[in-house]
């Protein structure tokens, strides 16, 4: 059979042909784990089998969904003109659309009994955060199988999410949105749902989550394996630290339950209990060429281990990382809860960074504090558009009376060099070339030009070999 040469044409033929895969594939693989797998945490294991009669709802709606041509054709319009000034997960939040589906009620039910949650053991009144929520689906799934278990209790329900049209869906569900989780503690319930490898520092988010939650709580954490780290919000899309270290050198070298036990030994090193887990698929919705996509998801309930501080350790060297604007003294709201349980003084600190980041003033960066003996060191991690926009040498202005500034100036090719080896170490190109494209599309971004020329034209030169970029 021919395939069609129309741009339509082959994408619905496409979509016939995978969707007939979907049909024929066996949905209980997404469940079942190799028990003849050596590892130490089978007897926590959960194995909810196949897909139960919501899950299959999901996915009827999903296929339904694919076949409206007409929302597709407009979905993929408005993302050609929607990318230039959003995020996809912003784009995702305004079209309403890429809606995703991990467990169903009764299967969140099983889990949080299996992990030793009851919600009837909270009379009156029960805490619940969301981090990352997205839109709120997966969200308002878990809060019906709290409700659903003690209709009886009431639920303060509060959620973070980064994209600002996913938190107005957010706030429609009646959801607390909040900036940041520096003023909450004793929370009963916790879930982190595909968030810890989108991150920009997944270990300081598990540290805050284990510092919120109250000490007969329960988190839910779900993890796509094979691990792949991918951060949306920086340039060089890179975590600052990865959740597990054989990432991205051996990524895709372990079997699904070798990657688990690994987590498993993350979260035990920083004081969660395995109580269960499971293994499940992580759908969402489809488009033109199939009904829906999947990934495979570990999802994990975990505790808070109770024991005693360790007694302080002197020659110990701890690592945190902040996000600061240079040369201003940040709120010691904000510093308190990461560097005050280590000894430091939060306005000591905040004067310090001010002083160490005074050549990046008004630029917002990401410092590294180096601790060891109640002592902090200060250096400055900088991102590719932080260090374009210090090239172009722009004057200091106020932040509170300027927004929305045009950076419109003019740098170098050799200023591009100069940031491309500052980076290098940080990129996943394999040459120093690939590299500095890469910094040209973040300078693209920004809006200046480089050497009076639109920075793509140099990338088009540095592919046709016009420009020549030393090896390293």
């Amino acid at each position: 059979m021919n395939i069609p040469r129309g741009t339509l044409a082959r994408a619905i033929y496409a979509k016939f042909h995978n969707d007939y895969y979907l049909d024929k594939y066996d949905t209980r693989l997404w469940y079942s784990i190799n028990k003849e797998h050596q590892f130490s945490y089978h007897s926590t294991f959960v194995h909810l089998v196949e897909p139960d009669g919501d899950t299959l709802k999901w996915l009827e709606k999903a296929k339904d969904s694919s076949t409206n041509i007409w929302m597709h054709l407009w979905h993929a319009f408005a993302r050609i003109a929607l990318q230039f000034f959003m995020t996809q997960t912003d784009i995702n939040g305004f079209l309403k659309r890429g809606s995703m589906f991990i467990l169903s009620e009764q299967q969140f039910a099983i889990m949080l009994s299996r992990g030793g949650f009851d919600s009837r053991q909270y009379r009156q009144r029960l805490s619940f955060l969301d981090i990352g929520a997205g839109d709120g689906e997966i969200s308002a799934i878990l809060l019906k199988a709290l409700r659903n278990i003690n209709p009886e209790i009431t639920v303060d329900a509060f959620a973070t999410e980064a994209s600002w049209t996913m938190r107005e869906r957010l706030k429609k569900r009646s959801f607390h949105v909040l900036e940041n989780l520096d003023h909450l503690q004793n929370v009963h319930l916790v879930s982190c749902l595909n968030v810890l490898d989108r991150c920009i520092d997944p270990i300081q988010l598990l540290e805050d989550i284990y510092r919120i939650l109250s000490p007969n709580g329960r988190v839910v954490i779900a993890l796509v394996l094979p691990y792949m780290h991918y951060v949306e919000c920086n340039s060089s899309h890179q975590p600052l630290r990865p959740l597990m270290n054989h990432w991205p050198e051996k990524a895709k070298n372990y079997s699904f339950e070798s990657e688990a036990a690994i987590f498993f030994k993350v979260l035990e090193n920083l004081g969660f209990k395995i109580e269960a887990w499971t293994k499940a698929p992580y759908l969402c919705e489809g488009d033109l060429r199939q009904s829906y996509y999947w990934l495979i998801d570990l999802v994990v309930i975990a505790s808070k281990v109770n024991t005693m501080p360790p007694k302080f350790d002197p020659t110990e060297v701890k690592l945190v990382y902040l996000r600061c604007v240079g040369g201003e003294v940040g709120a010691t709201s904000s510093l308190a809860p990461k560097i005050g349980p280590l000894g430091l003084s939060p306005k000591k600190v905040g004067d310090d960074i001010a002083k160490a980041t005074s050549d990046w003033k008004g630029l917002k960066i990401t410092v590294c504090l180096t601790i060891q003996n109640r002592q902090a060191s200060i250096s400055v991690v900088p991102s590719a558009a932080s260090l374009i926009i210090k090239a172009l040498k722009e004057p200091p202005r106020d932040r509170k009376k300027q927004k929305n500034i045009k950076h419109s100036g003019n740098i170098t090719f050799d200023d591009i060099l100069y940031i491309a080896r500052i980076m290098r170490p940080r990129s996943m190109a394999r040459e120093l070339d690939g590299t500095c494209r890469e910094i040209l599309g973040t300078a693209q971004s920004v809006g200046c030009t480089v050497d009076g020329r639109p920075p793509h034209d140099i990338i088009e030169d540095i592919n046709s070999g016009a420009i020549e970029v030393p090896a390293e």
